[in-house]
């Protein structure tokens, strides 16, 4: 009974939180530091977890101690009660979260993410429907273009607009924009055309005309290195990248016959959620454009660390608050 008493104090004890603390602290701070193939290893290893469940059982002894001696110090209590559900939230999401990468190509259906080096079967099939990428820009306002002139040692970036002619300083070379292509793709027979309209290979056709000669080049922005050229004295290079403004998907759910049971789409920090498991759109290829990569996350101890950071907040605005200069409430004087 003596060695019970001497460990139930030495957990209500305040000193006790101070050492379990200072001890996170410190591993967390060494963890900073750590490679990050490392640091799954620190933060999930049992003696780690072990810290926490430490803190959160001299956190509940001290919340009851706390109750039994004051009784009425209502936002100490919740302060406490909120850290006990974040620590408890943790651990849950350590035991039971899932979490896999799902990747699929239009029309494509899986029932098993990859999780780790093994495949975690969900419990029903996931089809991708649609994938589609937007863009900011399809095609550039101003075409910049780099040019170097060898025998006059010339340096200059041009902006033009497509079919405007430029004639360059000091030079008899004039340039000219007079065709643009997204996604720029040859035919067998040696055609060219745009396989799309996104800008996944964006190309420009220039007209070099001087005195002399005319001269037209392609300029891929992508492979700047990937042109012909009559007169080698003039390098021209296109720079062009376009950026991409969201990526979705459009899933549907289906259960083992095929049957569609639930239906939604998913963008980043927009996720699509079906039975406790969200859909977050994660990753695109630019080289296929039917191809998705989804993370899919189900965490129950979401909720916890929530509802402990509202606690929390609660607990905190009631404590301060007779100190923010604010009418004065009876329930906050308690």
């Amino acid at each position: 009974m003596r060695l019970l008493s001497h460990i139930i104090y030495w957990f209500a004890s305040a000193k006790t939180a101070v050492i379990l603390l200072s001890v996170i602290l410190i591993v967390c701070i060494i963890g900073v530091f750590l490679p990050e193939g490392i640091q799954p290893k620190l933060y999930y290893s049992v003696w780690f977890i072990l810290l926490i469940l430490s803190l959160a059982i001299n956190l509940i002894f001290c919340s009851i101690r706390r109750i039994i001696l004051k009784s009425k110090n209502i936002a100490s209590l919740l302060t406490h009660l909120s850290v006990i559900l974040i620590l408890l939230g943790a651990l849950i999401s350590y035991v039971w979260a899932i979490r896999g990468v799902l990747e699929l190509e239009e029309g494509q259906t899986k029932d098993r993410i990859l999780r780790g080096c093994s495949f975690y079967r969900l419990g029903f099939k996931v089809r991708l429907d649609d994938f589609s990428i937007a863009w900011y820009e399809q095609r550039p306002q101003l075409f910049e273009l780099d040019i170097r002139i060898k025998d006059i040692s010339l340096r200059k970036r041009l902006k033009l607009k497509e079919n405007q002619q430029i004639t360059i300083d000091n030079t008899n070379y004039k340039i000219q924009i007079i065709d643009y292509l997204p996604d720029f793709a040859r035919s067998e027979q040696g055609e060219v055309f745009s396989r799309s309209d996104m800008p996944r290979n964006p190309a420009v056709r220039i007209r070099i005309t001087t005195d002399q000669f005319t001269e037209e080049r392609w300029l891929f922005s992508n492979h700047p290195m990937m042109t012909k050229a009559k007169d080698e004295n003039i390098k021209i290079r296109f720079s062009w990248m376009p950026t991409v403004k969201e990526f979705r998907s459009s899933l549907s759910i289906l259960d083992e016959k095929g049957n569609i049971i639930a239906q939604g789409l998913t963008k980043v920090n927009a996720p699509f959620s079906y039975k406790g498991y969200n859909f977050y759109q994660s990753g695109y290829d630019l080289d296929n454009p039917y191809y998705s990569s989804l993370e899919v996350v189900r965490d129950p101890g979401v909720k916890f660390v929530f509802g402990g950071f509202i606690l929390l907040n609660i607990g905190l605005f009631i404590l301060f608050y007779p100190k923010m200069g604010l009418p004065n409430l009876k329930f906050f004087q308690r």
